[in-house]
């Protein structure tokens, strides 16, 4: 803990600023990983079939100087994404607006797997699922009473 609040990065509400120390480019893959693991999705649609094949990466925050950075990066790191800007649907009670940073394809997807990767067990079970059967099956889990 005390290497992160050495690089700037502070514990309870932020001012969201990504600290001049660790915006650097061999960090890049680190931060994304970083993002991707705690806020993103790693989701499939039908889109013209009739199962869950087409990958997407997703992940969504408020905007910021981060929001800003994470599309730096993105376009340094030559991983093709969307991103826009949307009212916060979430149900708070605020006038807030969301970034979303949005990775689409199969080419995407193993581009970023190869560049940024995760340690996100869930998303590394979609990804070998998917991997495997180029389709995604629906995982429950189901706990005993």
């Amino acid at each position: 803990m005390k290497t992160i609040l050495d690089i700037g990065l502070k514990r309870g509400k932020k001012n969201y600023r990504m600290p001049n120390k660790i915006k650097k480019r061999a960090l890049y893959p680190h931060i994304l990983r970083g993002i991707f693991d705690t806020d993103g999705c790693l989701k499939f649609s039908k889109q013209s079939r009739k199962v869950n094949y087409y990958p997407r990466i997703q992940f969504a925050l408020m905007p910021s100087d981060i929001t800003n950075f994470i599309s730096i990066m993105l376009e340094k790191l030559e991983i093709k994404h969307g991103k826009w800007t949307e009212d916060n649907s979430r149900g708070f009670q605020t006038n807030s607006k969301l970034v979303y940073f949005h990775i689409s394809g199969s080419d995407n997807l193993e581009n970023w797997m190869r560049i940024i990767g995760t340690h996100n067990p869930v998303h590394i079970t979609k990804y070998m699922i998917w991997k495997k059967w180029l389709l995604h099956i629906k995982i429950t889990t189901f706990t005993a009473f």
